[in-house]
């Protein structure tokens, strides 16, 4: 196909450039074809590049402070073995002094239904949270231990004897008589019962409550577990129906006694032996 020149833009025939475009080779006036453009010169304008080598060594920023992270004296415990109920925190601490929970010794159990376990324990208590946390002393508590099913654990103790700290009255404390209880089903599911004695014969002050991951219920309930378990109680309202059961007994006993002496009356008619004498 025969090269028919300079041509208007959509020329498809066309292999040189438009006119209204400029060649930057010098001295075409925008008439050269495609590809006699030459060779690009360099750009002026980049920046020198500069080899890694040539950075030189990078110096550390020093801080211009370092924070304290000593905790201060009134701060609450954060160890593993704290708790928080109401505005109490309890930190376990064992026999030896040492941060974590006594063993229990084991009460009874039913594997694989479930396990019961009984020991004492102390807390070291304090009040708030952080910096505003407080120490107000240490308790003891008696405590029994429940494992259901193999994943269902739950923990009761008892508050027996309660030592304020200096500055501190027992008042601050947990009140003696106190019974905590806490049933962990798992995946954030609890439910956390309190149970504090009244003074001077006032109602025990009681909680219950189911701790989930969508809030917290409370779960009203009238079982008073401060109070002393009562082994009378079991034979409650037996009084009636065991005299009832006696008296049943007696006439029964009566009635075969007289049966009884009746068939032996009759043995012995038959068994006389003048009968055989004909006398």
């Amino acid at each position: 196909m025969a090269d028919s020149g300079v041509g208007t833009a959509g020329n498809v025939g066309g292999t040189a450039l438009p006119v209204e475009l400029t060649s930057n080779v010098a001295g075409t006036g925008g008439t050269a074809a495609l590809g006699d453009a030459g060779a690009l010169g360099a750009n002026v304008n980049a920046p020198t590049p500069n080899p890694l080598g040539e950075l030189g060594a990078l110096s550390p920023i020093p801080i211009a402070s370092t924070p304290d992270a000593t905790p201060g004296d009134d701060v609450a415990p954060v160890a593993d073995h704290s708790f928080t109920i109401g505005d109490h925190t309890f930190d376990a601490v064992q026999d030896d002094g040492s941060d974590g929970f006594n063993p229990v010794s084991p009460l009874f159990s039913a594997p694989p239904f479930f396990q019961v376990g009984e020991g004492e324990q102390s807390f070291d208590v304090s009040s708030g949270t952080g910096d505003d946390a407080t120490e107000l002393g240490s308790v003891t508590a008696s405590t029994n231990v429940t494992n259901l099913f193999g994943g269902i654990y739950g923990t009761q103790f008892t508050i027996t004897d309660v030592d304020p700290a200096d500055g501190a009255t027992e008042s601050d404390l947990p009140t003696e008589g106190t019974v905590y209880s806490v049933l962990n089903f798992g995946n954030g599911f609890s439910n956390v019962y309190t149970a504090i004695p009244g003074v001077d014969g006032a109602d025990t002050d009681i909680t219950n409550t189911l701790v989930t991951p969508f809030g917290d219920f409370d779960v009203p309930t009238d079982f008073d577990a401060t109070g002393l378990l009562d082994p009378g109680d079991a034979f409650s309202g037996l009084s009636a129906v065991g005299t009832d059961v006696a008296g049943s007994a007696a006439d029964a006993a009566a009635a075969g006694a007289a049966d009884a002496a009746g068939g032996a009356t009759d043995i012995a008619s038959l068994l006389d032996p003048t009968a055989f004498f004909g006398i």
